[in-house]
């Protein structure tokens, strides 16, 4: 590797620890929000829904997942915890996106912080979107299914999720 490769890698390692970091500090300023009801902090206008409770564990768990796999030497372990937590948000994804899909009710979405139907706005209380769940399920199981030999490929999940967000817009 010559200088100048070294030189764009070290800045597009370190754009992507800054970006990891600001969806972490954006996980947990809603977290915040919902631990100190601030309405500042739960949404970005009073016209728009909150951000829910496990959509920012979930961004939370997403940031720090990737960060432990950052770079080129990531040891056994933070590649099994890195998994796990990507595990946990597609799973996450997964149950919401069912609940959207199916109309029922896993409890998921009132586990953290209860919302209100008034405060819920036109969305379920307690629940992430569509778009959200269906990013969560697919990113995350592509990431974990093509880092782990499986024989996939993350083009494959992207596509799908793709699909996936293009049918539900058009529902």
């Amino acid at each position: 590797m010559n200088l100048d490769e070294y030189r764009q890698r070290t800045h597009c390692q370190a754009y992507s620890v800054a970006l990891l970091s600001v969806a972490f500090c954006i996980g947990v300023a809603g977290l915040l929000g919902w631990i100190f009801d601030s309405e500042l902090l739960k949404r970005i206008h009073p016209s728009l829904v909150t951000m829910k409770a496990n959509t920012a564990v979930c961004l939370m768990f997403v940031a720090v997942s990737l960060f432990l796999v950052e770079g080129r030497s990531a040891s056994p372990l933070k590649l099994r915890v890195s998994r796990l937590l990507a595990v946990v948000v597609a799973l996450v994804g997964l149950i919401t996106l069912s609940e959207h899909v199916f109309g029922w009710n896993s409890g998921l979405d009132q586990l953290l912080f209860h919302e209100s139907r008034a405060e819920a706005g036109l969305s379920f209380p307690g629940r992430m979107g569509v778009a959200i769940a269906s990013s969560h399920c697919s990113d995350e199981f592509s990431r974990v299914l093509s880092a782990g030999g499986y024989g996939f490929r993350r083009s494959e999940f992207q596509s799908i999720h793709l699909n996936l967000f293009i049918w539900f817009e058009g529902e």
